[in-house]
């Protein structure tokens, strides 16, 4: 699943927090341009491919173990992006029902019996985990739970929604966060605007953009000091808020970004005594009524 933005860590001041400048360039700078049609040398700024090709990517996304189902076939090496798509598409084609859920930065397999009793698939390791086990975590919070965007089964369009957002990810791994990219997050959030994957994405794309355009005019965006200037561009101040309000929204679905060595120790947590034990006895639980289905 995708990662935190890449500036999780460095909250973008609001504009309210700007501290007033004196600068010779406050009453004669004219306003940065980016909207479009192309109308100045500045307007067309958004519009370049702005190259980050590490963004969104942690040590789970490395290039040595494929997060694309295509790739898993071929190398037969996969991770927990491309282990649970390739679950789906065999259910699909023997007509089993399976659902893909999330939690933090992680993806599994969700499906029920026939007396309706759910079961969750680590395919990572091959194990049954109970609920109790993914909360034990530490890294879902409350606000996750109410908005749905965790351990709940995706209905096909969240399903959609969520291999656009895949797309997106890939893509801008390859080719950087250019405006195509936008245009495929847009389409995921219009299919599940709740999408947490996609909102990340999203936040990527705006800081980058903002970034971008604020150092054509010679401000630093990463230094606070420098950042005061931006009251001289009134469009700059506009992609600021941008950036800030989807922050904001990411934090209001609920997400709490889990780093690469926290998921080797879930993962790790998972080999413990209690939990191989629990996952054994879910397996000879299922196992006795695969039985008695397969009789009848």
């Amino acid at each position: 699943m995708p990662d935190a933005s890449i500036l999780r860590a460095v909250r973008m001041p609001t504009t309210s927090t700007l501290r007033p400048i004196n600068t010779s360039r406050s009453n004669s700078a004219s306003p940065l341009k980016v909207d479009t049609p192309v109308t100045s040398k500045y307007s067309a700024l958004i519009e370049v491919p702005m190259y980050s090709p590490t963004v969104a990517f942690s040590a789970r996304r490395s290039v040595t173990i494929p997060m694309f189902v295509s790739k898993l076939l071929a190398t037969g090496k996969g991770q927990c992006n491309s282990l649970p798509r390739l679950y789906l598409i065999l259910a699909e084609e023997i007509g089993a029902e399976a659902f893909l859920s999330l939690w933090a930065s992680h993806s599994y397999i969700k499906f029920k019996d026939e007396e309706e009793n759910w079961y969750n698939v680590e395919l990572t390791n091959g194990m049954f985990t109970t609920e109790s086990m993914i909360l034990q975590s530490g890294f879902i919070k409350s606000e996750a739970l109410q908005n749905g965007i965790y351990m709940q089964q995706m209905t096909e369009k969240q399903l959609l929604s969520q291999l656009y957002s895949d797309f997106a990810q890939g893509y801008a791994r390859k080719f950087g966060y250019n405006p195509f990219v936008k245009k495929v997050i847009d389409k995921a959030l219009e299919l599940y605007p709740n999408s947490i994957s996609a909102n990340q994405m999203n936040s990527n794309y705006l800081t980058i953009q903002f970034e971008y355009v604020a150092k054509q005019v010679g401000i630093n965006p990463r230094n606070r000091n420098d950042l005061q200037n931006i009251r001289n561009y009134p469009n700059i101040i506009k992609l600021l808020n941008n950036v800030n309000t989807q922050y904001n929204k990411v934090d209001d679905l609920g997400f709490e970004f889990m780093s690469a060595e926290a998921y080797q120790n879930w993962l790790a947590s998972l080999k413990e005594t209690k939990q191989k034990q629990d996952s054994e006895d879910m397996k000879k639980q299922f196992n006795i009524k695969l039985k008695k289905t397969f009789k009848n």
